[in-house]
C-alpha cells in the first residue's frame, strides 16, 4: 500500500476572487489554463491534453473560495482542490 501524501502549491493571484473561481470551475476557465479541452456532463468533467483524456468528478465547492474533483482512476477518498484565498493588501498613504 502506497503512502499518501499531502501537497500543496501557492500562486498569488491578482484577480478577484469571483473571477479566480470561475477560472477554476467552469469548462471554459479551466480550458484556458489548466487542459487542451474541457467538457462537463452531470459533474464529471473531461480533460483532453495530447488527444489523451482523464476524467474527475465533481465532489464539493463553494462560490469564491474552493473546488474539489476527484480523478476517476483513483480511489475515492482521494481529491485534488483548489481553494482561493484572499489577502489583505497593505494600504499606501501618502
Amino acid at each position: 500500500m502506497s503512502k499518501k501524501v499531502l501537497y500543496t502549491l501557492e500562486y498569488p493571484v491578482r484577480c478577484s476572487p469571483s473571477i479566480l473561481y470561475e477560472f477554476l470551475s467552469t469548462p471554459a476557465g479551466l480550458q484556458e489554463w489548466f487542459a487542451d479541452k474541457v467538457d462537463e456532463r452531470d459533474n464529471i468533467f473531461s480533460f483532453t491534453w495530447n488527444e489523451t483524456t482523464d476524467k474527475a468528478e465533481l465532489l464539493d465547492s463553494e462560490a469564491d473560495k474552493f473546488i474539489r474533483y476527484r480523478w476517476m482512476h483513483l480511489s475515492k477518498d482521494e481529491y485534488f482542490e483548489f481553494s482561493i484565498e484572499k489577502s489583505k493588501l497593505p494600504i499606501k498613504l501618502f
